[in-house]
């Protein structure tokens, strides 16, 4: 029954759904399949159908190239701004040292890296789940440019879940869309810290590519590993000028103001 239907129908949303509606019936419906509440024999199959349908529409490239694919129609993501050449990068490029890592990486939401993971046994576990909505939160909002919610947002995750790559990746770069480039450098290095001592070690290649440009972005002296010189060249970035030295302070409030209200 489920197999026919699409994400949409499983979940009973439409097509036009935001994030918050997704979310909302994802609950309702992981409710009222959950195994553990439900002892229909069938609930199983339901529920990882379920969580499939949530995990997929909550990506925001991952449902435009759903739509894309399945539905054949012009996705709501496009209002974000996503095009199909983002969707297409966001297939090849990973943050980490593949998009299997990647994919692993979003359900860490504890201290220990998951054995033998599964969507189900993830969803099962409600309090993993709710971590994992956090964080999908966060990163919609980082994609919809709404840059001091998603760092609030992300701060959360990081502190329930600092082991996780992925939620320091993008905290980081949400904080220095908000122009805090310290604390943006110091969870990016952070998160590749955290690969290093991984075994087998995650090298992480993404997240230096972020740290990197995000040097030459600000002018500081970039640390070029590809060269044999320790250092590379000295960079600099052009002065802020009034106008977006108003906007950067703008959005500093607005984090600030997130924060408070998260907390």
């Amino acid at each position: 029954m489920y197999d026919d239907l699409t994400y949409y129908e499983v979940l009973g949303v439409g097509p036009q759904s935001d994030l918050e509606e997704i979310k909302r019936a994802f609950r309702r419906r992981a409710l009222e399949t959950h195994p553990d509440k439900n002892p229909h024999p069938q609930a199983g199959q339901e529920f990882i159908r379920v969580a499939q349908a949530y995990e997929t529409l909550s990506d925001i490239h991952k449902r435009a190239a759903y739509d894309l694919r399945v539905l054949k129609v012009r996705s709501r993501t496009a209002d974000y701004g996503v095009t199909i050449d983002d969707v297409l990068a966001a297939e090849t490029d990973s943050i980490l040292d593949s998009k299997g890592d990647d994919e692993i990486e979003e359900y860490i939401v504890g201290n220990d890296i998951p054995r033998r993971l599964t969507l189900l046994t993830f969803f099962r576990d409600l309090e993993q789940t709710e971590i994992f909505i956090l964080f999908r939160d966060g990163k919609e909002a980082y994609h919809r440019k709404d840059h001091a919610r998603a760092a609030a947002i992300l701060e959360r995750a990081v502190r329930h879940s600092p082991q996780n790559i992925l939620y320091r990746y993008y905290h980081g770069l949400s904080l220095a869309e908000l122009g805090f480039t310290r604390r943006a450098v110091r969870e990016l290095k952070r998160g590749i810290r955290i690969g290093m001592e991984r075994y087998p070690c995650n090298l992480c290649r993404g997240v230096r590519r972020a740290l990197y440009d995000l040097h030459v972005k600000k002018g500081h002296r970039v640390r070029a590993w590809w060269m044999k010189r320790r250092q590379g060249p000295i960079l600099f970035a052009d002065p802020l000028t009034e106008m977006e030295r108003e906007r950067l302070r703008l959005r500093r409030m607005a984090y600030v103001e997130s924060l408070k209200l998260s907390q």
